[in-house]
């Protein structure tokens, strides 16, 4: 008996029991003392089991679609800020306030370079 609810069985231990299913469809005698053991409750759960499989792909499709827009629309988003920075330093300059209102650094707060002195 399997106790954990939420983890996927192994692929194997899924076609071994269809194939118990498979087996047990040309077995005409067989009559179980349970009625939830039937035949015909059987093949329900198998068709059940394979319809969440199959809801379980396509989820996971359009999972992988909405992820794959949202990366797509980030990048555009992405690009046009930066396309909008380059216009600002293009318009104001690189020394100007609304360069600075944007996140950019100014370009007279930056400090000028040390000369190195050579060894003689």
């Amino acid at each position: 008996m399997v106790t954990s609810k939420t983890r996927r069985l192994r692929v194997n231990l899924i076609q071994s029991d269809k194939d118990v299913v498979s087996a047990l469809e040309k077995i005409t005698n067989y009559n179980p003392n349970a009625p939830e053991l039937a035949l015909l409750k059987l093949q329900e759960a198998h068709k059940a089991m394979i319809d969440a499989q199959a809801a379980c792909v396509q989820t996971e499709a359009a999972f992988k679609a909405a992820y794959d827009n949202a990366a797509l629309k980030e990048i555009q988003f992405h690009n046009l800020v930066l396309r909008v920075k380059k216009n600002i330093l293009a318009q104001f300059g690189e020394d100007s306030n609304e360069a600075q209102a944007i996140g950019l650094k100014k370009k007279s707060d930056y400090r000028a370079p040390k000369r190195i002195k050579e060894a003689a």
